[in-house]
């Protein structure tokens, strides 16, 4: 049975590390305690709705989806191998499986 993570907002470091086959919705990954590395190693994640402004939010994730979703700062650029990167800070590393799905971006199909 998949958990379901719903309505919250976590800033902590590693808040839902190693989380696995999970729905993450409308959740804010925001706040003081400026975390990193919320959703690391995790796996079977589907994120909707959720905002992220904290840094390396998805490091080492494998098997997950994101879609009508946003993360600071709103300019970005994709590179090979799934990364997606911020500047200088990636925020989408070494994933494998993934699909990403920006609501207004000309990466949606």
């Amino acid at each position: 049975m998949r958990t379901m993570v719903e309505n919250e907002q976590f800033d902590e470091e590693r808040a839902l590390y190693n989380l696995q086959e999970a729905d993450v919705k409308n959740c804010v990954f925001a706040g003081p305690a400026d975390g990193e590395s919320v959703l690391k190693e995790s796996r079977d994640v589907h994120l909707t709705d959720c905002t992220f402004s904290l840094r390396y939010p998805l490091w080492h994730v494998k098997k997950f989806t994101m879609e009508h979703s946003s993360m600071d700062p709103p300019r970005f650029r994709l590179t090979d191998s799934c990364n997606l990167l911020f500047g200088n800070r990636r925020s989408l590393y070494f994933q494998q499986h993934c699909c990403r799905c920006f609501s207004e971006s000309s990466l949606c199909p």
